[in-house]
């Protein structure tokens, strides 16, 4: 795992907002050991665990401002029926969809549960997102306005779990929407080495920003990863730091008629079928426009 570095006394909103745009256009070249493949990825950004104010806790995004929370998932009830509620009150009901005999089981996390997707399928030759046979499944809620942010800042993410033998090419945590021609936001951890990264796509240029987390989360124990879009910036925390900011377009809006799905972007093949754990999902959006005072959000530099 690469070293961490960090600026004392910096909160995490601090960073976001100071950050250069030459520090931000910074690209590294990292060697994967398992494939020994050459991965373009951005520098560490500097930052620090937060202390002022206390990073908030699961299930809410990382950083200050008024937010509400639009969707939110702790497991705890529901995944025997096959219907698991939607813990923030705005009614966004899980369902399973699986193909294949693909299984999605209750599995422990802290004090409460968390939702277990099928391990990792590998057909000969190994492909990517595997093959027509391998079992797949997802949850899914069914889209609507308040899960669609807009130009507003919004926040998603989740507590994820992935051991080391379950990586692949691609694997999408959470997601609504496709890259193309809809436009999205998501969640992923991509390559053997399994390094999460956040992902948005404009619905009306398909225009594509991503921000890389700097440090593996396959290593069999839990992370938060929480990814924040604010006025002119996309960001990616990984338990609790700062790991990479990108710039984006202040105009940038998402919006789309596709379900938000947790575990993959369909049941189809193809889907980038997750293989690991998750808990504390969440979706938050800024209840003022972006720029308008009292988002808590940056109204850029």
């Amino acid at each position: 795992m690469r070293a961490k570095r960090t600026v004392q006394g910096v909160s995490p909103l601090a960073i976001v907002l100071a950050v250069p745009a030459v520090a931000l256009a910074a690209i590294g070249v990292r060697a994967s050991a398992e494939s020994g493949e050459a991965t373009r990825r951005p520098a560490a950004v500097p930052s620090k665990a937060p202390t002022a104010p206390p990073f908030p806790p699961v299930g809410r995004p990382p950083v200050p401002g008024n937010w509400e929370i639009v969707a939110r998932y702790t497991f705890d009830r529901g995944l025997d029926t096959g219907q698991v509620p939607d813990d923030s009150g705005h009614g966004h009901t899980l369902q399973v969809a699986s193909r294949n005999g693909g299984r999605i089981v209750a599995a422990t996390q802290g004090a409460g549960l968390a939702v277990r997707y099928p391990r990792p399928c590998r057909p000969r030759p190994v492909v990517r997102s595997a093959g027509p046979d391998c079992p797949r499944a997802v949850l899914q809620a069914r889209s609507s306005d308040d899960l669609n942010p807009g130009t507003r800042p919004f926040s998603w993410g989740a507590m994820v779990q992935l051991p080391a033998t379950a990586t692949s090419p691609g694997e999408n945590i959470l997601q609504k929407g496709l890259r193309a021609p809809m436009g999205q936001f998501k969640l992923q951890v991509d390559g053997v080495a399994g390094y999460p990264s956040c992902v948005i796509t404009e619905t009306r240029t398909e225009s594509f920003h991503e921000a890389f987390g700097q440090v593996t989360i396959a290593d069999g124990g839990w992370h938060r990863v929480d990814c924040v879009r604010t006025r002119d910036r996309l960001a990616i925390f990984v338990d609790g730091y700062v790991n990479d900011i990108r710039l984006i377009p202040v105009d940038l809006r998402v919006s789309n008629s596709m379900p938000l799905r947790i575990g993959g972007k369909g049941v189809w093949r193809g889907n980038d079928q997750f293989n690991g754990a998750v808990d504390n999902v969440y979706v938050a959006v800024a209840q003022t426009p972006v720029g308008a005072p009292g988002t808590g959000a940056p109204t850029g530099p």
